[in-house]
């Protein structure tokens, strides 16, 4: 585990990264990314994107004689995970090499595709609480400058990637002020993606498939390198984390508290507890806390969901949103959104309950 509770220049945070074993080996990060480039370059007709209100997510799409899925972050997060224990070497296809490996796609896919359904949570969601974070953003909406053989590479390129700590799990602070995910600013994005290019640069291959890297994803080398170097020459910026807290919650929330009865915030057991709310929500607020939120829809059915999960399997849909970024917040007052009914850990409950 890693002690977030105390106050990080970036170099540091990125010191102990390392140290916990957290990144893949310095090896496979720079052998896959060469990898990755000599499969990119034979120009094939297959990719996997993270998926955009153009490319709906979990679906095949055909543009111009390229066939395309669209995922959410189960792809990349499982890509990523397969090169703790080695690097990547794509023989054929990118189809081919998900499929073959069983490398997790997302939740819901049709099992037509041939593709691996579920999360992957790997040990840096589970021990580490730590989520992928892209230098080069992958998750904006596709342009019409932007070919789907790049945006592949932004997506999957191993050197394109840093690790934070999961925003909901942890609240995020720079230089003291409280921020919603530090993976998404830009000057710590810059700062701690250089200490990983430094890292990569040392190596004998480095150079080499850092400047792939650069190829695959648009970016200039020399100016990268330029960056890189003004960015470790200027690491004083710092960084903190602070594990969310339900009690922080209702103190902080005194007007709903009012309006919950005493006998609406049961514990289940010594580990989980029942929300009573008479609307769908999810807040970051509630986030790590282990909740199962309850509520009767307009419809007079109970139902009953796991606040963390159905986050997890939603990821940007909801934190991407505005509510969620000026608010902390998403709800539905007393409907169960349709995107949210088919998912994992959402119960209807007999009338009884």
């Amino acid at each position: 585990m890693i002690d977030f509770n105390k106050t990080f220049k970036i170099g540091e945070y990125h010191k102990i990264l390392i140290e916990k074993k957290c990144y893949p080996q310095i090896k496979y990060l720079i052998e896959s990314q060469i990898n990755l480039y000599e499969w990119w370059g034979k120009n094939p007709l297959n990719f996997i994107i993270r998926h955009s209100k153009d490319y709906p997510k979990f679906k095949i799409h055909n543009k111009k004689n390229l066939t395309i899925f669209a995922s959410d972050n189960e792809a990349c997060a499982s890509f990523y995970n397969s090169m703790f224990e080695s690097s990547v070497k794509i023989d054929t296809s990118l189809f081919t090499f998900f499929k073959q490996n069983r490398l997790k796609v997302g939740i819901k896919v049709d099992k037509s595709h041939g593709f691996k359904a579920g999360m992957e949570n790997g040990k840096l969601r589970s021990v580490y609480n730590l989520k992928l974070s892209h230098y080069i953003d992958a998750a904006k909406d596709i342009l019409e400058s932007d070919s789907i053989k790049k945006r592949c590479s932004i997506y999957l390129s191993p050197l394109n990637i840093f690790l934070t700590p999961n925003p909901r799990k942890y609240k995020h602070y720079k230089n003291g002020i409280e921020v919603y995910d530090i993976g998404e600013n830009n000057i710590i994005k810059h700062k701690v993606h250089s200490h990983l290019a430094d890292l990569i640069l040392s190596d004998d291959l480095g150079h080499e498939s850092y400047n792939k890297y650069c190829k695959m994803c648009g970016l200039n080398l020399d100016d990268q390198l330029k960056l890189v170097k003004e960015n470790l020459l200027s690491d004083d910026d710092y960084i903190s984390f602070k594990k969310n807290s339900i009690k922080k919650y209702f103190h902080n929330n005194l007007a709903t508290t009012k309006k919950l009865k005493k006998e609406s915030f049961n514990s289940k057991n010594n580990s989980e507890k029942i929300l009573n709310r008479k609307n769908f929500i999810l807040s970051k607020k509630l986030e790590g806390e282990n909740i199962l939120i309850r509520f009767t829809d307009v419809n007079n059915k109970t139902i009953q969901y796991d606040h963390d999960s159905i986050l997890e399997q939603l990821g940007g849909r909801i934190t991407n949103l505005d509510c969620w970024r000026k608010y902390g917040y998403y709800t539905n007052s007393k409907k169960l959104p349709t995107f949210v009914a088919g998912l994992n850990s959402v119960k209807f409950l007999p009338k009884s309950s």
